[in-house]
């Protein structure tokens, strides 16, 4: 079996896409920002780039990441309702 060049950036997004949705809800002196977004914004690159190659499994990319990012402004959201409520 040989290994292609969009299996490999495959890999690469869905591993970047996971490191986003996990790292992004830490919001601690706002270090999603540095942590978890450029490993999302590259990860949405890479599926940019091998998402017209014919296969169903890159569906689950973008998935990855709109899960993600809602979570990240989901917890952005409840910090910033939690600072304003209890002073």
């Amino acid at each position: 079996m040989k290994i292609a060049k969009n299996d490999i950036l495959f890999t690469l997004a869905l591993v970047f896409a996971l490191w986003f949705t996990t790292t992004g809800i830490f919001w601690v002196y706002w270090a999603a920002l540095f942590v978890a977004y450029p490993f999302g914004i590259a990860s949405l690159f890479i599926w940019q780039n091998i998402k017209n190659d014919g296969k169903k499994r890159n569906k689950i990319i973008p998935i990855v990441l709109i899960i993600g990012l809602l979570c990240s402004i989901g917890m952005l959201a409840w910090i910033y309702i939690q600072r304003n409520i209890v002073p």
